[in-house]
């Protein structure tokens, strides 16, 4: 079986604050939505987000009717 992991922006930016991305290791792959990625990219990349291996994707074209979201959460 497959260990797969899609991220939000507040793992990525927490663990990288306390040097433990490396976590995400223990999933097969790693997916961070283009939303999610243009959010840390504006506050700043984490450090050590270069060393782990991940694929940026699209989320699917379909959105649930939540308005309390920020970009980086929404399904797009």
């Amino acid at each position: 079986m497959t260990a797969v992991a899609v991220s939000d922006a507040g793992p990525l930016i927490h663990l990288g604050e306390i040097h433990s991305l490396k976590l995400f290791d223990a999933f097969d792959r790693l997916y961070i939505p283009e939303t999610v990625y243009d959010e840390i990219e504006r506050g700043g990349v984490p450090d050590g987000l270069e060393e782990i291996t991940f694929e940026r994707i699209e989320a699917d074209e379909l959105q649930p009717e939540i308005t309390e979201l920020d970009l980086g959460e929404e399904l797009r």
